[in-house]
């Protein structure tokens, strides 16, 4: 018996106020963790934000988004310094993840008259290279003051720079914390501010949501059709709606459409510009049923990627290999399981356009957080039409899903539609949960607990932060994760914006001439791309080299080298298999041994004392966690060669033996490790020892009380006892000992020594699911904590179910207590078996009310009451010592909470295309139907039949015993008829056309039961009937 529970998403965050303010800014400071230095010094120095100020932060908020669309989505940052006397005296913006940071373009470009300016950013200044550039640029300027837009929403970012500032004297004001001055316009704050989060709003996402932001688009008519009944869909929106939408494409990492957009519309998913970045092309399909030709097979264009289901149509998979397109296998192939791999790919925003039936899944997911219609002034009619979203399975309006922060734009003749879905709550809501920890619950909330502890945007296994929370010990498995040049190792990767100067020629291949200068590439990814080139005679590969190195970011020069590769094997040179690893090694010295900050970050990995091994010798393990290279990173499947972490572990070593001073520095340094791990082995041998001398005394002062159960046992065995079983009963006699201080009743020490049983067996259930659900299913690890631990409670659930059925069909149907028969009627006996199962069902209940707590996103008000008033009515169950007979034939309707927590499970893992689905929604429609509607004539006729032995019990009781199943019934009834309509759904055969709703049929199911379709937490009118029964026992 489980209340029903809503999903896993928590409350909207707190707006900001009217005035763009949430208070004094030292309060704010406070709040978002500022340290007392901070607090103290923005108290003294806060200044009032004026109109000026306002402008100038909408100002850096437009220039950090005039490069969107040329590089890859990143953290869209810009700085703009102005003179003490107004003037804009210089500006920057970041052009991509790598390359120079927009505070030292700003500085660069002001020189002398950046001296006492103010610097506003629209993004806190984020330095994870491990040199401070950004933040030391501005002071080294003379800067005075900064003003920023936003505090940065990555963990490892946030608040640093704001107190690198405060710390250095600097004056520091936030927008939505410094107060506004006189000459503020009203409404000029939140509009900067709104302004600043829509410039990082799928930075704001990843951060809180651990996800990409996903948008989903569609152009639709008045009539709201996507396409005419046969298909055609060409088009529907204008010109304009489609320059949008290209806009669009360009400013996402991933563009995902489904097989029936393939199979129809045969379309490219480009972004119609020369130039410029090209989002990945992501193709979902589980059968792999598409064109042997499309144009998306077609790399030349743009990358794409088709991910589909383990196994699906191997040979198909080779050709698409063979086409240059990228094939990922799922177990099971899921949106959010899309959305999670593009999360673990480092991907910021991607972009849906699919149809109707993807759509539905996505949003009824949670993967969709963003909407971007365009309505046309048409109409199609016909009702084969399709929609842009299919069955969702909503049956009145209270459960259409909701828009927040809606806005409207006229796009040519369309109308441009956009908001945000509960999934998201909008930017506002994202902000606060960073902002006030506790203000968001829910998904999002875990989330954000989560990203404190990640220190990888593209971690595969969690990892990162949390390995770095702990010093490295030599011989400890920390794994540090590393790949985007944002993350907080970011200066391991390749693409951080540190210079390196290297010999001319081909390396490993041409020696140098003696004395021949060194040539400077702005990065290690400039050399590694020029170097596939490098040494091939003809004009094509030299010029290919140099538009390399002329590339203004590594992700440029990554793309052409890439693309070259790709198209022009011919100029790709003939050794470059055997030699790119010499290449990379030769870099990665030359990097860490130039620059001081990425040396002490990488030498940092090392820990105490450091260690010249390559990770599990000694130091943590650096792993490039790449989810699609395979050679230098470690794959989606965490196989993958990690040749650069290898790479970075070997300079690590080397660095660390040149610090050392040579080999018997080295040699000192490892009798050091050896006998300071000699000495960690023997504490830790010590505290283990010490907690097996503390259980053996307490296995002692049990043994104290033990012949004391065991008498307390043959004394509940000896005839004439109220307490039956006789030896059954024994193993529960002997833990209600333990409770002979606070009652000397047998019956209520049974009940105890069950509750106590109960919630043994309910926490090592939960722990066993806990750690065998992610080796049984792939799709618990992208479960939010809340949604992992509503998991793991079904287990516990399906056992007390199991077990109380077992014992009340034992006790009704063939021990003779509660039979019919001279003497005392069987509607006022109990017996120590009645106890045990009043006591089993109050320790779940508590262990349950207890999971709430740590749980709130999947607690509700009326959970809580329930749990609170169940534990309430078996305590009064148990003292009043009567009914006991309908408990337990009440009880009887757990019989369906197991179908009900499979079907859960197997919603959650995506397995509704099992005949296994079907064939328990169609038990849960048969058990439903005994338990839940026809047991109750039994039920009213033996109520009838001992209605005058029943007089006797108090008049709550009785009028609860009446009144309560009278209501039970006519609920369970309405929710048997929904099942029946959910049954009918799920074996009928689809309609023609109906290809949107069969697969929402398919999730309804004969799994209506839950309340209206919201039956997803365990039980839906499970726990109703829990509450009502446990009081008509009363």
């Amino acid at each position: 018996m489980a209340a029903a529970r809503p999903a896993a998403a928590g409350p909207r965050a707190p707006a900001l106020s009217s005035a763009g303010a949430r208070g004094p800014c030292c309060l704010a400071a406070a709040a978002s963790g500022a340290g007392p230095r901070l607090r103290r010094h923005r108290a003294r120095r806060c200044a009032a934000l004026s109109g000026d100020d306002l402008e100038r932060l909408v100002e850096a908020a437009e220039l950090s988004q005039s490069l969107t669309g040329v590089t890859a989505p990143h953290p869209n940052a810009a700085c703009v310094l102005v003179s003490p006397d107004g003037r804009r005296v210089g500006a920057g913006v970041q052009r991509a993840q790598g390359s120079t940071p927009a505070e030292v373009l700003a500085a660069r470009e002001a020189r002398e008259a950046a001296r006492g300016a103010t610097a506003y950013v629209n993004l806190e200044t984020g330095d994870c290279h491990g040199d401070e550039a950004a933040v030391g640029a501005l002071l080294g300027a003379g800067v005075a003051r900064v003003v920023v837009g936003l505090r940065h929403p990555l963990a490892h970012l946030r608040n640093k720079a704001v107190r690198a500032y405060a710390a250095a004297g600097l004056a520091v004001d936030v927008l939505g914390e410094a107060p506004l001055g006189g000459g503020a316009a009203p409404g000029a704050a939140d509009a900067a501010l709104a302004r600043c989060l829509a410039a990082n709003e799928a930075l704001l996402h990843r951060a809180v949501l651990r996800a990409p932001l996903s948008v989903l688009k569609y152009a639709m008519t008045l009539d709201g059709k996507i396409a005419t009944a046969a298909g055609h869909s060409a088009w529907v929106s204008s010109p304009a709606s489609r320059a949008r939408v290209f806009d669009a494409r360009a400013a996402s990492d991933a563009v995902v459409v489904g097989g029936n957009t393939v199979r129809r519309d045969d379309p490219r998913l480009t972004t119609r510009r020369e130039g410029g970045h090209l989002p990945v092309r992501v193709v979902m399909s589980r059968t792999l049923d598409l064109p042997h030709a499309a144009n998306l097979w077609d790399t030349q264009e743009a990358p794409t990627i088709v991910m589909t289901q383990r196994g699906a149509r191997a040979p198909f998979q080779a050709h698409l290999r063979s086409r240059g397109v990228e094939v990922v296998e799922f177990d099971f192939l899921t949106p959010a399981a899309v959305a999670d791999y593009c999360y673990e790919r480092g991907f910021l925003q991607v972009f849906w356009e699919c149809g109707g039936t993807l759509a539905a899944p996505a949003i009824a997911g949670g993967v969709i957080h963003k909407v971007l219609a365009f309505i046309a002034p048409k109409i199609i009619g016909g009702d084969r039409a399709p929609t842009p979203v299919g069955e969702l399975g909503n049956v009145e309006m209270t459960q259409a899903v909701s828009l927040a922060d809606p806005t409207w734009q006229q796009v040519g003749p369309d109308l441009m539609v956009t908001g945000y879905l509960p999934s998201s709550g909008g930017l506002a809501a994202l902000e606060a949960a960073l902002s006030y920890p506790g203000a968001r619950g829910g998904a999002a909330g875990a989330a954000a607990a989560a990203s404190a502890g990640s220190s990888s945007g593209s971690s595969s296994g969690g990892g990162g932060q949390a390995a770095q929370a702990r010093p490295n010990r030599p011989g400890d498995g920390t794994v540090v994760h590393f790949y985007k040049a944002w993350d907080e190792w970011g200066a391991l990767s390749n693409f951080s914006p540190h210079a390196v100067e290297m010999p001319p020629g081909a390396a490993g291949r041409d020696a140098a001439p003696a004395g021949a200068p060194l040539r400077r590439w702005a990065s290690v990814e400039h050399y590694y791309q020029a170097q596939k080139f490098a040494g091939v005679p003809g004009d094509e590969a030299a010029a290919l080299v140099e538009a390399i190195a002329a590339s203004l970011s590594p992700e440029e020069a990554a793309r052409l080298g890439r693309r070259a590769e790709r198209e022009r094997p011919e100029l790709l040179r003939p050794d470059w298999a055997a030699a790119k690893r010499r290449v990379m090694l030769g870099a990665l010295r030359a990097k860490f041994g130039a620059h001081a900050g990425p040396r002490e970050m990488l030498l940092s990995t090392a820990g105490p004392g450091g260690g010249a091994g390559g990770g599990g010798g000694g130091g943590a393990v650096l792993l490039e966690s790449s989810p699609h290279d395979r050679y230098w990173g470690s794959g989606y499947d965490g196989l993958g060669a990690n040749h650069l972490g290898q790479l970075l572990m070997q300079v690590r070593g080397e660095l660390l033996a040149d610090a050392a001073g040579g080999e018997a520095s080295q040699r000192q340094a490892g009798t050091q490790h050896h006998r300071a791990g000699e000495q960690q082995q023997q504490q830790e041998q010590q505290q283990e020892q010490q907690q097996q001398e503390q259980q053996a005394q307490k296995l002692l002062e049990a043994a104290g009380v033990s012949q004391q159960l065991h008498s307390a046992a043959e004394q509940a065995a000896q005839p004439g006892r109220r307490a039956t079983g006789g030896a059954a009963m024994a193993w529960l006699a002997d833990a209600s000992e333990v409770l002979a201080f606070i009652t000397d009743d047998d019956m209520l020490q049974i009940a105890g020594a069950a509750a106590l049983l109960s919630a043994v067996t309910y926490s090592l259930a939960f722990k066993a699911s806990a750690l065998l659900s992610p080796r049984l299913c792939a799709n618990y690890r992208r479960l939010s904590a809340s949604e992992q631990a509503d998991w793991d409670s079904r287990l516990p659930s399906t056992l007390h179910a199991v077990v109380v059925v077992a014992l009340g069909l034992w006790s009704l149907a063939v021990a003779a207590e509660f039979a019919d028969a001279p003497g005392t009627p069987g509607v006022l006996r109990t017996s120590g078996l009645s106890f045990a199962v009043v006591g089993l069902s109050g320790g779940y209940f508590a262990m349950d009310l207890a999971l709430l707590a740590g749980h709130p996103a999947i607690a509700s008000a009326e959970m809580v009451l329930h749990h609170g008033l169940a534990l309430l009515s078996l305590a009064t169950a148990a003292q009043a010592r009567v009914a006991h007979v309908y408990l337990l034939a009440v009880l009887l309707s757990e019989a369906t909470t197991p179908c009900v927590n499979v079907r859960w499970w197997m919603d959650k893992a995506g397995r509704r295309d099992l005949a296994a689905y079907k064939v328990n929604g169609l038990c849960l429609l048969l058990v439903w139907g005994v338990a839940r509607v026809a047991a109750f004539a039994p039920f009213a006729a033996h109520v009838a039949a001992n209605f005058d032995h029943l007089a006797g019990i108090p008049l709550h009781a009785l009028l609860l015993l009446l009144g309560v199943p009278v209501v039970l019934f006519a609920l369970n009834t309405l929710w048997f008829v929904k099942i029946v309509r959910g049954a009918i759904k799920l074996v009928a055969p689809p309609r023609p056309g109906a290809a949107a709703a069969s697969a929402g049929a398919a999730g309804a199911g004969a799994g209506e039961a839950g309340a209206a379709g919201k039956e997803r937490p365990r039980g839906g009118a499970v726990e109703i009937m829990a509450f009502a029964h446990h009081r008509s026992s009363e």
